[in-house]
């Protein structure tokens, strides 16, 4: 099989990166992570590679956005069940896709968030060394 798109570097800065539950990714360095098991979850499927230069979404129960997805020209229909559909596009369309079944996005702390979270860890580490010390 040829090589897949790397989920993780063409769209991790933007999207959240998952991997399929079949795959045990713990303990593996990040350079040696398999990327035909990484996925991208959206609101109305997921996305994963397809392999070369080519994308699969899988889209179940919901409909409409299934046809959507299916009428975009370079859009292959691979699996069409009574309530799910998978289709294998190339990674050129990603962003027509993406609008239609909405990739879920990482998550960005602002830095005042980040101080916040700062802060509350330092109290907490303070408060639990106070409870570890014996009274005098």
């Amino acid at each position: 099989m040829s090589e897949c798109i790397n989920l993780k570097e063409r769209f991790g800065k933007q999207y959240r990166i998952t991997f399929d539950p079949a795959y045990d990714h713990k303990g593996v360095p990040r350079k040696s992570l398999d990327p035909s098991m990484m996925t991208i979850p959206c609101h109305k499927g997921i996305i994963y590679p397809y392999g070369g230069e080519y994308l699969a979404v899988e889209i179940d129960y919901h409909g409409p956005t299934a046809k959507q997805v299916g009428q975009i020209p370079g859009v292959v229909c691979t699996q069409d069940g009574d309530q799910e559909k998978t289709f294998k596009f190339h990674v050129d369309l990603f962003p027509q896709i993406a609008q239609l079944v909405i990739p879920r996005k990482k998550r960005r702390l602002t830095e005042e968030q980040k101080q916040k979270l700062v802060e509350r860890g330092r109290q907490a580490l303070e408060e639990y060394q106070q409870k570890q010390r014996p009274e005098q």
